[in-house]
């Protein structure tokens, strides 16, 4: 006998009304608006300097550092959903785990404004280095965190200028910390 394919219908709620996907990370605006994580925080990104970022739904101002709060409950029911619907077509949810960006932004302050210090110690700014690495290499929102925290490339940028001429030394430390975080870098080949 030929299976067939049962509809299940999504709640209205449980859909960003960004992407009206099925929500991995809602979280909710100041505004009282629940949309996923990923497409608030890239909707927000785009609004630059010349326009303030604000609510898609509400058209209300969102704050520039406003950090959406997650939305544990909304979470909790859409998994209860997804395990009682298996046969929605909605992928991985059960996977997905509440990112601590807010931790993160937090965290990300001090070490760029250690980076930005031309006086730290190499040390100080090798650790420094390391975990924004760290930051950036935990997931896309992470990414997304360094790429977009205000000082951070311009504090990266200085770093990268700044040494000259490093030692063979130097050269091993700087290929050892710019290596992926589960991965080997390829060493180059002698000849």
């Amino acid at each position: 006998m030929e299976e067939q394919a049962v509809e299940v219908e999504v709640p209205s709620y449980f859909l960003c009304p960004i992407t009206l996907d099925v929500m991995r990370e809602p979280v909710t605006l100041p505004t009282g608006i629940t949309y996923d994580r990923h497409a608030i925080h890239r909707w927000l990104r785009l609004a630059d300097g010349a326009t303030s970022a604000t609510c898609p739904l509400t058209k209300l101002p969102v704050a520039p550092d406003c950090e959406p709060t997650p939305n544990h409950t909304l979470r909790r029911l859409i998994h209860s959903w997804c395990a009682r619907n298996p046969g929605a077509a909605v992928d991985s949810i059960e996977r997905i785990s509440t990112p601590l960006a807010s931790a993160n932004r937090a965290r990300l302050g001090p070490l760029v404004f250690r980076l930005a210090d031309p006086k730290k110690p190499e040390r100080e700014t090798l650790a420094a280095l390391r975990e924004i690495r760290d930051v950036a290499g935990e997931s896309e929102p992470g990414r997304e965190l360094v790429s977009a925290f205000p000082g951070a490339a311009d504090a990266l940028f200085a770093v990268l200028v700044s040494t000259s001429a490093p030692s063979e030394a130097d050269i091993g430390a700087r290929r050892h910390l710019l290596a992926p975080a589960r991965g080997a870098v390829p060493r180059a080949r002698r000849r």
